[in-house]
């Protein structure tokens, strides 16, 4: 029977917290039936891999399906290798370190079936602690980029809410956390998935501004689908990862604004790290990237090396 949700679980290196993300799946999900999961590993280190094998043989879950890449393609890649196997109607994208403690998916995929000019459906996430965070994005935007949420609230909240605090209905916003969200298949396809030219970041935010573009389909947050978020755990935290965001947010910009507000951008980022050079070694860093001209090819995409110790995929066989 043709599945009504691929859900794509994504793995890189974090085997236990993708296990333990199934199984809190597996345990909330209320039609299992009209579901099928995907679990792609991103060319994780090969002992990583042999205990995300081990793990899901043992489950023994026939709805469950691991597919294995030989290159790290990074978020959106992981997720558009997945998306190679989905049978279903709706696609719903989830990070490894989450923890469902509803039917956070069926929730998303239901709010979608019942709003037909919906493109994305995301849920709020909190921590370990049940601190909820900031939930959802702006839209895209030159003054966004440049002034951040927090400005922009202060100078014009009527046209930017204030993320600090939860909605209690669902709400239409710019973007959603990559963590969790999820849209048509069909929808997802017209506008060509995710920009796998990112690795990391900013994924989530250029697929609603092209959505909503191109198919005139807006980006909403739905409140009932919570889910706990171990942030960082599948990314961990560090320069690199700093670096990676503001590549990806150049060339976002550049690519859905313009060459003008990517100059603006890049010239204000600029000045700031020249500023804060002479104080910070992470500056001077910073700043050498924005002089080399903070292209994508600066990504450490292209310092991920060819996997070949492991079978290319070729079909998505079933664990079992």
């Amino acid at each position: 029977m043709t599945p009504r949700i691929s859900i794509i679980l994504l793995n890189y290196n974090t085997a236990p917290l993708t296990l333990t993300a199934l199984d809190s799946l597996c345990e909330q999900l209320r039609a299992p039936e009209q579901a099928e999961i995907i679990v792609v590993d991103n060319a994780s280190e090969i002992e990583d891999l042999e205990q995300l094998r081990r793990g899901l043989a043992g489950r023994a879950n026939p709805a469950v399906r691991l597919v294995c890449s030989r290159l790290n393609t990074g978020f959106g890649g992981g997720h558009m290798f997945g998306a190679q196997f989905a049978r279903g109607e709706y696609l719903v994208f989830s990070n490894s370190d989450v923890r469902f403690e509803r039917d956070s998916p069926g929730l998303l995929v239901d709010f979608l079936a019942q709003h037909p000019d919906a493109g994305l459906a995301g849920a709020p996430d909190a921590d370990a602690s049940g601190r909820v965070g900031k939930a959802f994005h702006h839209p895209l935007s030159l003054a966004g980029e440049l002034f951040g949420p927090t400005l922009l609230g202060l100078l014009a909240r009527g046209r930017y809410p204030s993320r600090e605090s939860l909605p209690a209905e669902p709400i239409e916003v710019g973007s959603v956390g990559g963590a969790l969200l999820a849209c048509r298949a069909a929808d997802f396809a017209a506008v060509g998935g995710f920009d796998s030219a990112l690795f990391l970041y900013y994924e989530e935010k250029d697929l609603s501004f092209r959505l909503r573009r191109q198919l005139g389909k807006a980006t909403w947050l739905v409140p009932e689908a919570r889910f706990t978020h171990l942030h960082a755990q599948s990314t961990g935290s560090s320069f690199i990862t700093a670096h990676e965001l503001r590549l990806s947010q150049l060339y976002v910009v550049r690519k859905n604004l313009g060459w003008w507000a990517w100059l603006i951008l890049w010239a204000s980022q600029l000045l700031q790290s020249a500023i804060k050079a002479p104080f910070r070694g992470k500056h001077r860093r910073l700043l050498a990237c924005y002089l080399r001209g903070a292209s994508l090819s600066l990504s450490m995409r292209y310092r991920q090396a060819l996997r070949l110790d492991r079978d290319v995929v070729s079909a998505a066989p079933e664990v079992s």
